[in-house]
C-alpha cells in the first residue's frame, strides 16, 4: 500500500495536472466568450444599456436569439 508521503506526492502531483487543465479549458472558453459577444454586438443582436441607481452603476444586456433576425 501506499504510504502518507505517496499519498502527498500523489495528491500534489494530480493537484498540479488538474491545475493547469483547468487554466488550458477557461482560457480557451473566456476567449471563445469575448469572441462570441463581438460578433453578437457587430450583428445587431447584443445591445446594452448603462444606467446609474444611486451611486451603483448598471448594465442591462438583451441578447436576440438567432431566429428572431
Amino acid at each position: 500500500m501506499m504510504g502518507f508521503e505517496g499519498f502527498i506526492v500523489w495528491f500534489i502531483a494530480m493537484s498540479i495536472v488538474a491545475y493547469f487543465i483547468i487554466i488550458k479549458h477557461g482560457g480557451k472558453e473566456y476567449e471563445k466568450g469575448i469572441i462570441d459577444g463581438i460578433n453578437m454586438y457587430d450583428s445587431g443582436r447584443l445591445t446594452y444599456e448603462a444606467y446609474y441607481e444611486g451611486d451603483q452603476k448598471y448594465i442591462k444586456i438583451d441578447i436576440k436569439a438567432e431566429d428572431e433576425e
